[in-house]
């Protein structure tokens, strides 16, 4: 509901947006997504990936799964955008 509050908001005070929704750590889901604007709105000049997470614990107590999320999300999802 947000992206579709946001991309509506957009939309009236500057005539055109689009959002779509993927899981960004997912590279295949990237892909189709990409797939799918491309279909549905041509060629794209502007993307906001503003995903970005943090873990509210001491380093030395993040475990191995928390490492990786946080990595995906940080940083190799900028890639896969």
């Amino acid at each position: 509901k947000g992206t579709e509050k946001l991309t509506s908001e957009i939309k009236e005070r500057y005539g055109s947006a689009a959002g779509y929704l993927c899981d960004i750590t997912n590279l295949q889901e990237v892909e189709n997504v990409g797939k799918k604007v491309v279909k549905e709105v041509g060629e794209v000049t502007i993307v906001v990936n503003n995903a970005g997470i943090l873990q509210n614990v001491l380093f030395t107590d993040l475990d191995p799964a928390k490492i990786k999320k946080t990595l995906e999300v940080n940083v190799l999802s900028h890639f896969w955008v």
